[in-house]
C-alpha cells in the first residue's frame, strides 16, 4: 500500500458543536414513552438514558458524555435525542464525504476532563481546544471514503482485542495461587489465629468525622480510601482488617493509627502470625464464603460477610511438631506470595500500559 496523504482539519470546520437539552429527565421520559432513545452521561446498555415518543436529531452523528465516564466518542445512527449531559457533533455542509465512524477513532476528549471521580468535559472546552482531524486523500485530493471505512474497520478491529485483553488482565489480578508448603499445616478457626477480632463502631460516619475532624483516617468498607478523617485513632501499629460490606472478604494491613466503622473488622494479632501470610491464605477463603451480589471482576458488587462467618472459617496455618503456630514458616510463605503478587501486579501495569498507547492514526 503507498503512503496514506491526509488532510488536517480543525474540528470546528467540520462540526458543529452541541449539547441536548435538560428538559429530559426521568419525569419527561415516564410522561412521554415511546421507542425513540434519549442519550445522557449513562455508559452502559449502549448509552440509551430512556425512550420517548419524540425525536431532535436523525441521521449519523457523534455525542460524548460531558460527565461521568466523560469524553470518550460514541457513533449515532438513526432517530434520537440527548441530555444536557450529552455533547454533540452535527457535520456541516460540504462534508458527506466523511464518515463519522473512522472519526469517532480520530477524535478523543478525554484528555480534556476537568475534576476527578465524577469528570467533565464541557462543550466549551472541546469548541476551543483547537483539535484537527486527519482524512485521508485519494489520488484527486478528494476525501477518500473508501480508505476511511478501512481505516475504521481497523480501529475497530484494534479495540475489540484490546477490550479482550484489558479483561484478561482483570482476571489476572484475581488469580489464587497455591504454594505448596512444604511444613505442618493445620486448619485452625480463623478466631483462634488472633487474640480479638473486633467490629468498628458504628458512629463513625461522614457526619462523625466532619464534626470531629483530624488527621487520622476512618476506614470502611472501602478498601482503597478512607471514609473520613478524625481527631482521635481506636488502634495504632499493623493490624490485617477484612471489609465485610460492599465487596466483602476482600483484607487489607494498615500499618498507621487509624479507626473503622461497622463495615469493617480489625484482627488483634498474637506475637506468632504473621499477618501478611495471613492475608494471602485467607482473603480467597473469606471471599468465596460471601454473601449477595457478586459483580464482574468485582464491578457493581455488593456483598456481605458477618463477623461470624469470619471467626469460624478454616485457615491454614503452619504449625511445628507440637502444634504451635510456626511463626518462621509463615513468614517464608509470606515472602513467595509477596514475589508472586508482585509479578502479577507488574504484568498487570505492563498491559495497561499496552492499552493505554495512543495508536498513531493511519497506520
Amino acid at each position: 500500500m503507498s503512503e496514506i496523504k491526509y488532510a488536517t482539519i480543525p474540528l470546528i470546520d467540520i462540526f458543529t458543536i452541541g449539547r441536548g437539552l435538560p428538559k429530559y429527565t426521568k419525569a419527561y421520559a415516564d410522561k412521554h414513552k415511546g421507542k425513540y432513545p434519549v442519550y445522557s452521561s449513562k455508559t452502559d446498555d449502549d448509552g440509551v438514558f430512556a425512550t420517548i415518543d419524540t425525536f431532535d436529531y436523525d441521521g449519523e452523528f457523534l455525542t460524548w458524555s460531558t460527565d461521568g465516564y466523560a469524553g470518550v466518542p460514541a457513533y449515532r445512527k438513526g432517530k434520537f435525542s440527548c441530555t444536557d449531559h450529552c455533547g454533540i457533533l452535527i457535520l456541516k455542509q460540504g462534508f458527506d464525504n466523511i464518515y463519522l465512524p473512522y472519526v469517532r477513532y480520530q477524535i478523543d476528549f478525554r484528555k480534556l476532563r476537568l475534576g476527578y471521580g465524577n469528570q467533565r468535559v464541557k462543550v466549551n472546552q472541546v469548541k476551543n481546544s483547537n483539535m484537527y482531524v486527519k482524512i485521508p486523500l485519494d489520488d484527486e485530493g478528494d476525501f477518500d471514503m473508501q480508505m476511511q471505512k478501512e481505516l475504521a474497520e481497523k480501529y475497530e478491529m484494534v479495540e475489540e482485542q484490546k477490550a479482550i485483553i484489558k479483561q484478561k488482565a482483570e482476571k489476572l489480578k484475581d488469580i489464587v495461587v497455591r504454594i505448596e508448603k512444604n511444613c505442618n499445616i493445620k486448619y485452625v478457626p480463623f478466631e483462634q489465629i488472633f487474640l480479638s477480632i473486633e467490629r468498628g463502631k458504628s458512629k463513625y460516619t461522614k457526619s462523625y468525622c466532619n464534626n470531629n475532624s483530624g488527621g487520622y483516617p476512618v476506614y470502611s468498607a472501602d478498601n482503597d480510601k478512607p471514609l473520613g478523617y478524625m481527631n482521635s485513632y481506636d488502634y495504632d501499629g499493623d493490624f490485617l482488617t477484612i471489609s465485610i460490606n460492599g465487596i466483602a472478604g476482600k483484607i487489607t494491613i494498615f500499618s498507621e493509627k487509624f479507626s473503622a466503622n461497622a463495615d469493617r473488622v480489625v484482627c488483634i494479632p498474637r506475637e506468632e502470625v504473621d499477618i501478611t501470610y495471613v492475608r494471602h491464605v485467607a482473603e480467597p477463603i473469606l471471599r468465596n464464603s460471601i454473601k449477595g451480589r457478586k459483580g464482574d471482576l468485582g464491578k457493581n458488587e455488593f456483598s456481605k460477610l458477618t463477623p461470624n462467618m469470619i471467626k469460624k472459617s478454616l485457615i491454614p496455618i503452619p504449625v511445628l511438631e507440637d502444634e504451635t503456630f510456626d511463626l518462621e514458616a509463615q513468614k517464608q510463605l509470606a515472602l513467595k506470595y509477596q514475589q508472586i503478587e508482585d509479578i502479577k501486579r507488574n504484568l498487570y501495569e505492563k498491559v495497561k500500559n499496552l492499552l493505554d498507547v495512543v495508536m498513531i492514526r493511519g497506520e
